[in-house]
């Protein structure tokens, strides 16, 4: 990673605890390197699909449906919107099988991040899907 980790830090109890923002994690997703070929430029890919389709707290965000802001790996532009792109040419099951899942990559980020990516995901989509089922 190249820059500072932007969070919010809140105190809790005698440690400080970092929980970033969605704005704050998708600019620290956009420091680190791309997760195929580490590459330094990188577009955001909100995760969704193929192996995400295992996790059972998961939405499945329809159209118009905003995705979780936490979920998001860095990719370089070709492996998200070119003809190699989980977004475009291959589909997501094909990018999977050839590069790895997103489960995987996600990991990977919260790694490298340091900070509890999945209890942010969750309490993220606990909060704005009640919010949607409720209207």
């Amino acid at each position: 990673m190249t820059g500072t980790l932007d969070v919010t830090r809140e105190d809790a109890g005698s440690s400080s605890v970092a929980h970033p923002t969605p704005a704050q994690h998708e600019r620290n997703v956009r420091d680190l390197r791309c997760v195929i070929c580490d590459h330094p430029q990188v577009t955001i890919h909100h995760c969704h699909g193929g192996s995400m389709l295992d996790i059972e707290w998961l939405a499945n965000p329809g159209m118009g449906q905003r995705a979780n802001p936490y979920l998001v790996i860095p990719l370089h532009a070709k492996y998200h919107v070119g003809n190699q792109g989980i977004d475009a040419g291959m589909g997501v099951r094909a990018w999977e099988a050839r590069h790895g899942s997103q489960l995987s990559f996600l990991h990977e980020v919260e790694r490298q991040l340091g900070y509890e990516l999945w209890q942010m995901a969750r309490a993220w989509e606990e909060t704005h899907r009640r919010k949607s089922k409720s209207r």
